[in-house]
């Protein structure tokens, strides 16, 4: 069995040979590997940055939340302390109406 008949079989190469004859379609095939190989290579590089970005953004998520929890305390303790002052200030002026 020659070796073109081999191919010729197992028709794996058959589309192969015609392009063969056509050297503008081989390089095109060529130039077509290389930017797919250039795409894949600039997705690889592109990942770990967004990866890195994507932990940047949680973590700063993380502590805009825990400043909201902290924001909500303080403003719960003023409003706690100013109807504390509140009810003082009118303990006062009725102790003050009493003494006189």
């Amino acid at each position: 069995m020659t070796v073109n008949r081999f191919f010729q079989m197992c028709g794996l190469l058959v589309p192969m040979a015609a392009d063969a004859q056509q050297p503008d379609a081989i390089q095109t095939l060529i130039q077509e590997v290389r930017l797919l190989r250039q795409a894949i290579e600039r997705s690889s590089s592109i990942l770990p940055r967004m990866q890195m970005t994507l932990a940047r953004f949680q973590s700063q998520q993380d502590r805009v939340e825990r400043l909201e929890r902290e924001l909500r305390i303080v403003r719960s303790q003023l409003v706690t302390e100013s109807t504390t002052k509140d009810a003082m200030s009118a303990t006062s002026s009725r102790m003050e109406e009493l003494s006189l």
